[in-house]
């Protein structure tokens, strides 16, 4: 097996300011909202590995954060997320509902807003430990939630 060995560049106008990170967060988390409620109400539907692909898809990275040139704080993703969003899974889940039809299973509001929010909590703390999430890794959280 080959070592790949990583190369130190220069860092050259690749952070950004807090509010611009907040607001790439916010959009990106409105999507994977939506694929995240798909997969909640529809586990067995043929589109499943594009629903799951797509969630890593949108959000496996975070820019760094000018000041520190290191990534932001998990809290700050965690409401940049899930804290700005969390209250339009009814409006996702009645879309959603429209365009699949009724849901393969029984799952309660509860339930969904829980594994979601257990979703943004944990790639929050990845992110901001690590930058950048491997889709394996998502894949393996989906997992864990029943998604």
């Amino acid at each position: 097996m080959m070592k790949i060995t990583k190369r130190r560049y220069p860092i050259l106008g690749m952070a950004n300011e807090l509010k611009e990170i907040r607001r790439q967060l916010d959009g990106k988390s409105q999507a994977v909202i939506g694929h995240l409620v798909k997969l909640c109400l529809y586990p067995n539907n043929g589109l499943k590995n594009h629903w799951r692909t797509e969630v890593w898809a949108i959000l496996h990275r975070v820019p760094k954060y000018t000041k520190t040139n290191k990534p932001p704080k998990a809290q700050f993703i965690f409401n940049s997320t899930w804290g700005i969003n969390h209250d339009t899974i009814d409006g996702d889940i009645e879309l959603t509902i429209d365009e699949y039809g009724e849901p393969e299973i029984s799952v309660e509001f509860d339930a969904i807003y829980s594994r979601l929010s257990d979703y943004f909590s944990w790639i929050a703390n990845e992110l901001s430990d690590r930058m950048i999430i491997l889709k394996k890794d998502v894949y393996a959280k989906l997992d864990e939630l029943g998604m």
